[in-house]
């Protein structure tokens, strides 16, 4: 391996630009301060007025002036007091000669006469300024006056943040109201429209008897209610209830008004069924099934069961043998077929054919006492059953469930 050798180009050096130094300021040049020895005197400042010429002028020491402090005042127990001590102050009198004379007066700096302290000064000098004096402690009526609060005005960003929140919630809280609102009409309307069409068919209902129609469901009532008109209405026999001490006659006409007319009927009837009649009490319905329970021993009997007349054949004359000549082809007796009827009290049901405006046929059922000459007896039809109308007490057709 042998060693590499590299030779790099020398670059010239160039000359730098130096930066020259900022210029300072020239600053402020200070004040000299002499200095003032102390054993110079000020010189004298001549004055207009020169009150004293023979003697000398003395130096006159200001003294300090001391100010009293001010202590507490602390109030003692009624216990510990003490007794006040009243302190007069005895005014000083000058005369006219020490009124007069000068503010300021020369003093002698080698001899300072003493001053002749007077019994005066003397008592003067002992009583303090200020002294501490104890003052009983009474209770005080404090009266609490009542304390007035300014609420702080906060800054205007803040108010429009709380007005805008408010203004939100407010709006939510009213579209919830109305809602509700809106919901509870809706629902009284509701319930307000089913009230008038159950009114409206227990109305129809009681005033226009049922009928039936065999070919079509909805037969005419023109004939049935002719002869509702007719007929009265039923007495109510306290006899089918006898044997049963808690029926008496209100209950036994509340009973027949609900379709109850005998025992037999009460039987099929549970006691929730009885509690709906309005003036029957629970404790009432009890007492009557147990009655009826002990009272009856035969088998359950159905609700209504149509009952056959009797027919009763006429006796066939006799004739000549001279009238067998006579006789014709329409003069042959006639056999009437035999129906089957169904009687309810002292009513029994018929029936007959009418037309509708669409000309079809249609057979119409009713109950009558009297014969009537257009309709014919007829036996219970299939799937039917006999009711009672409450306000006029006729028996009708009603289908079973």
């Amino acid at each position: 391996m042998e060693p590499r050798v590299t030779i790099h180009a020398k670059l010239p050096i160039s000359p730098r630009f130096i930066t020259p130094p900022p210029k300072l300021e020239q600053a402020v040049p200070l004040p000299e301060f002499e200095l003032i020895s102390h054993s110079i005197s000020a010189p004298p400042v001549p004055s207009a007025e020169v009150s004293f010429f023979e003697e000398e002028l003395v130096e006159v020491e200001k003294v300090d002036r001391t100010i009293p402090e001010f202590l507490d005042i602390i109030p003692k127990e009624r216990e510990q007091e003490s007794p006040r001590q009243d302190v007069a102050m005895q005014p000083v009198e000058t005369s006219l000669s020490e009124s007069r004379l000068p503010e300021w007066q020369p003093v002698d700096e080698e001899h300072v006469p003493e001053a002749i302290e007077s019994p005066q000064t003397t008592m003067v000098a002992e009583i303090p300024e200020f002294e501490k004096v104890s003052i009983a402690s009474k209770p005080e009526d404090r009266r609490e006056s009542p304390i007035e609060f300014t609420p702080a005005e906060p800054d205007e960003v803040s108010t429009e943040k709380l007005t805008k929140k408010q203004e939100r919630a407010a709006k939510k809280t009213l579209r919830k109201k109305e809602k509700e609102e809106k919901k509870l009409k809706k629902i009284e309307q509701q319930r307000l429209e089913k009230e008038q069409q159950d009114k409206q068919e227990i109305k129809r209902f009681e005033e226009e008897p049922q009928s039936l129609d065999q070919s079509e469901d909805e037969p005419s009532l023109e004939a049935e209610r002719q002869d509702e008109d007719e007929t009265p209405q039923i007495r109510v026999d306290y006899n089918n209830f006898k044997g049963i001490e808690s029926i008496d006659e209100k209950t036994a006409e509340l009973l027949y008004k609900n379709g109850y007319f005998s025992i037999e009927n009460l039987k099929e009837a549970t006691v929730d069924d009885l509690v709906q009649i309005r003036g029957i009490k629970r404790k009432l319905a009890k007492q009557m099934k147990k009655e009826i329970e002990s009272y009856v021993t035969q088998s359950d009997i159905s609700e209504f069961i149509p009952g056959k007349p009797k027919i009763t054949k006429k006796k066939e004359k006799k004739r000549p043998a001279d009238s067998s000549e006579w006789e014709t082809s329409t003069s042959k007796e006639k056999t009437h077929p035999s129906h089957d009827m169904c009687t309810y009290k002292d009513y029994t049901l018929y029936k007959r054919e009418t037309r509708k405006p669409d000309g079809k046929k249609a057979t119409i059922h009713y109950f009558s006492k009297s014969k009537s000459g257009k309709g014919e007896p007829s036996p219970l039809p299939k799937g039917y059953r006999i009711a009672l109308n409450k306000n006029t007490g006729v028996p009708y057709l009603k289908k079973k469930p």
